[in-house]
């Protein structure tokens, strides 16, 4: 059995040792989870304030460590960046509507009605958008929004490629690098095979199942990427939680129009869910309460987890590439929520 490394970086305001309170805290809850659950390796980000923190723990694959520089699927954790593009000029333009059903607005809520699949892939951005005609026809069939919970990754294929088309790029990985990533400076946060990692086959962190093997990863089209194909790094997910929170500065026009939607993403959606976020009141060890928004990504091996409170200017990012628990049970994913993510989250009053 190897030992697991730890290793942990700050970046703040100004260089300053790694807080032993924060690596503390973080190290012993990766140490609670991993005594419980299944563990190979992880990247966690915390972020309060002005400062921020990132820590990795264990292997990428069966020989070499994690880092913070390591390429992770954060799944749909990816929706939350089409969900923070400007939205407004595309609804307005585009008359509210998508063909033959939901309007752009229901896309982005729990609520839009669709199925959560399609029953398989378009090969182009017509026939995706042909789909919307005929949804009512699937075995899991397309019904009025706003009426039942169903999360949707077919409802975000269909958002991120409309906008993409209204703003005139090719896919709509190359309008989030052009829109978003680019000017927050995330230079390692793409749809696989866009080139920002790459040495991706060997360097990107391996997924694992329940039982500890190595499985492939899933297949990945551009015009899926908006439901979660993008990988990142810790480094890079710290800027991303920042910039939810508000604290990035506005520095050039585009950093200008991104701060200018973080309104509207901290707003509930008449279903009661956010702009890609699901939203809930947490409980934090001060013994206060904050309503957190949270998102949750995973592939099969590959969990991730998002949780912002607004109000505290805090936030965590958590990825692990094991499945903490057997699927066939209960969702990994939604273990590395209540058992890590909220778990950091609330620690940090």
């Amino acid at each position: 059995m190897k030992a697991l490394p730890i290793l942990a970086a700050l970046l703040a305001t100004a260089p300053v040792a790694a807080s032993a309170d924060v690596t503390t805290i973080v190290t012993n809850k990766i140490n609670a989870y991993k005594a419980n659950r299944a563990f190979m390796g992880a990247v966690v980000v915390v972020v309060q304030g002005g400062n921020y923190w990132w820590f990795n723990y264990g292997w990428k694959d069966s020989l070499n460590g994690i880092s913070i520089t390591t390429p992770i699927a954060i799944a749909s954790n990816s929706k939350t960046f089409v969900a923070s593009t400007e939205l407004d000029a595309a609804f307005s333009s585009l008359t509210h509507t998508v063909p033959g059903h939901a309007t752009l607005i229901d896309l982005v809520s729990y609520f839009s009605g669709l199925p959560r699949e399609l029953p398989s892939q378009p090969s182009d951005m017509t026939g995706l958008i042909d789909t919307m005609n005929v949804c009512q026809t699937f075995a899991d069939p397309c019904f009025a929004p706003e009426t039942q919970n169903v999360y949707s990754n077919y409802g975000f294929e269909v958002l991120g490629n409309i906008l993409s088309w209204y703003s005139s790029y090719s896919t709509w990985s190359d309008m989030n690098a052009a829109e978003i990533t680019g000017p927050l400076g995330m230079a390692k946060t793409c749809a696989r095979g866009d080139g920002c990692h790459p040495n991706f086959a060997t360097s990107h962190a391996h997924a694992f199942d329940f039982a500890g093997n190595d499985i492939a990863l899933p297949a990945f089209s551009d015009l899926s990427a908006p439901e979660g194909g993008l990988w990142s790094t810790a480094e890079d997910m710290a800027v991303w939680l920042r910039y939810q929170l508000g604290l990035i500065a506005s520095s050039s026009p585009a950093i200008t129009k991104l701060n200018a939607v973080l309104p509207t993403l901290r707003q509930k959606l008449p279903s009661g869910s956010g702009w890609s976020w699901q939203i809930k009141q947490l409980t934090f060890n001060d013994g206060t309460s904050s309503r957190v928004r949270w998102k949750l990504g995973r592939f099969e091996g590959l969990n991730s987890y998002i949780g912002l409170a607004d109000d505290r200017q805090t936030g965590v990012f958590v990825f692990v590439n094991r499945d903490g628990s057997n699927p066939a049970i209960e969702d990994p994913s939604d273990v590395l929520r209540d058992e890590l993510g909220e778990k950091l989250l609330e620690a940090f009053p």
